[in-house]
């Protein structure tokens, strides 16, 4: 995953915070969590990535499959994720 920061006068000359795991597939959907600095993405096999943008680490939420990410997003407490295939 690929953060930048838009604080001030924006990204421009900002190195962006790269984390996460490389695949060979696309990522077609993103959620940002609605108060936390954590982001979601859903990737064209169907694996799913939590990340947090502050520690620059990322989970693997779901493995990929044999369809890939159509929807996603959280609950609007923030406690739960879900994903449509």
């Amino acid at each position: 995953m690929t953060s930048w920061n838009f604080t001030g006068k924006g990204p421009q000359g900002k190195t962006p915070s790269e984390f996460g795991y490389a695949f060979n597939e696309t990522v077609v959907r993103v959620a940002m969590h609605p108060a936390d600095l954590v982001v979601a993405g859903g990737y064209t096999d169907g694996t799913v990535l939590v990340g947090s943008i502050e520690n620059e680490t990322c989970s693997i939420a779901r493995p990929g499959g044999e369809a890939k990410v159509t929807a996603m997003g959280w609950s609007p407490d923030g406690g739960s994720l879900i994903a449509g295939m």
